[in-house]
């Protein structure tokens, strides 16, 4: 066989709409895709922050959800390996979905490879299941054969009936895709209070894979057609979300990218299940998932680790001259960037009542107080406090004014936060910044990468502050 031709088999494996999957290539790719993975993920740490990452981490389900390991990368290795991972995700629910139909299930039950508490039950069974025998099975299974009936049946059709069957079948596929939005939101928001994978990560999918499912069914259309129409229907229920005021524009547009490349993945594995001869129960099944899969998070909900930022400058001053500016400081300059003037809490002041540990800070941002109490008084050299109360993190941008979204309130909770003044040398001074705080939004290697951006943020702005006070002039 050549190489050429290996190479192809690979991808037709990997990638391919109608390859079938036996379980010994489903058991043997997966252990060959764990092993990349990990190496991908190392590689990626060791060269984009020096850091080295364990098997016994990779292998812990908080790695894959931005737990420890994850704590004070860059910005642009944490994008790294956002997309590294997104990459194996459309190999893993692509090659499920078509082990599903070759072990003889409905291809809807793939898709549980993306569920925490089932993913592992879900591998485990397609690898165990016996291969179906697809050669009895029905002639709809054989793409080349379909593709003659439908050019036969085009054919033969009346001018202006498929045009007609066309219309009704984008109709329903794009009505079943917004259902799966409906569901999703319902099932976790207003319900279970989630903000988790079933919202963000599997209800993409599994609207992607309704519209594509429906739109292959009766006729095949162009990989690009099918993620084109999918792509626009999941951005058309997210400018609903906002026209309704359900959501805010900044969440909206932060939720897009993962949003919709994740719809893209459903709407290209929908149209394989398609292709593999699915049934038109399999789109019920997969809408019924989200309320099951939601439920299972809510009984078993992801933990959050506390996860640092910490942000630095080096100020040509003395940790004595920096030290009172620090515990408390006056008016900062209205904000340059229109997106902490709009929504991004801004910090405005800090002021302290009393002294030493014990005593309490309070910090104005343009949202509300911080209250923190002093754990830690070590001048000129060290402050620390916790956070005992904290206003909502952001205001949502809307057509509508303000509006009240449950993630404002308690999914981002500051938990401590601490100052360090290291003297560099007698007139230079490293002023640090640390904040420490929980994240309840799922998947939390994607989010965080936001709430971390902002937090840096802030925390430069107050850095700049303090120094514009005591550097000369």
């Amino acid at each position: 066989m050549s190489l050429l031709r290996r190479t192809t088999d690979l991808a037709d494996l990997l990638l391919g709409s109608t390859r079938r999957v036996r379980r010994w290539e489903y058991l043997l790719t997966g252990v060959v895709l764990l092993a990349v993975k990990f190496v991908g993920d190392s590689w990626i740490l060791r060269r984009g922050a020096g850091r080295t990452l364990t098997l016994e981490a990779f292998l812990d389900p908080v790695w894959s959800l931005g737990g420890t390991p994850l704590d004070r990368l860059p910005s642009n290795v944490g994008w790294a390996l956002v997309c590294w991972t997104v990459a194996f995700l459309w190999i893993a629910v692509s090659m499920s979905v078509r082990r599903s139909v070759s072990a003889g299930f409905s291809p809807a039950w793939g898709l549980l490879v993306l569920a925490p508490v089932l993913k592992v039950p879900t591998v485990l069974a397609l690898c165990i299941a016996r291969d179906d025998d697809l050669a009895t099975a029905s002639p709809s299974r054989d793409p080349a054969r379909r593709l003659q009936l439908e050019l036969e049946r085009e054919r033969l059709a009346r001018p202006g009936t498929v045009d007609a069957a066309k219309g009704r079948t984008l109709l329903i596929a794009s009505l079943l895709g917004l259902l799966a939005g409906a569901v999703a939101i319902a099932a976790s928001v207003i319900f279970a209070k989630l903000y988790g994978l079933a919202l963000f990560l599997l209800a993409p999918v599994v609207a992607g894979f309704v519209i594509g499912f429906t739109l292959n069914r009766d006729e095949t259309l162009r990989l690009g057609k099918t993620v084109g129409i999918a792509s626009w229907v999941v951005a058309l229920g997210l400018i609903f979300m906002l026209a309704a005021g359900a959501e805010g524009a900044l969440c909206l547009l932060m939720a897009s990218p993962i949003v919709l490349v994740l719809a893209a993945i459903g709407a290209l594995v929908g149209r394989s299940a398609a292709l593999c001869g699915g049934r038109p129960r399999d789109a019920g099944i997969a809408l019924a998932l989200l309320p099951l899969l939601t439920g299972l998070e809510a009984r078993w909900p992801a933990a959050s680790p506390p996860i640092e930022v910490r942000s630095e400058i080096l100020i040509h001053a003395t940790p004595e001259a920096i030290w009172p500016h620090v515990v408390s400081f006056p008016e900062l300059p209205p904000a340059d960037d229109w997106l902490f003037r709009e929504s991004i809490a801004d910090p405005r002041r800090a002021t302290i009542a009393g002294e030493g540990v014990g005593a309490v800070r309070r910090c104005e941002f343009s949202t509300g107080p911080f209250i923190e109490p002093i754990t830690a008084w070590e001048p000129p050299t060290r402050l620390a406090f916790d956070v005992t109360a904290q206003p909502r993190p952001m205001r949502e941008l809307s057509p509508w004014g303000e509006i009240d979204a449950p993630h404002l309130d308690g999914y981002l909770r500051a938990q401590r936060g601490e100052f360090r003044l290291e003297p560099v040398d007698a007139t230079t001074t490293r002023l640090v910044g640390s904040t420490w705080y929980e994240l309840d939004i799922q998947p939390l290697a994607y989010w965080r990468l936001w709430s971390d951006a902002f937090i840096h943020a802030i925390h430069m702005k107050v850095l700049r502050h303090i120094a514009a006070q005591v550097e000369p002039h």
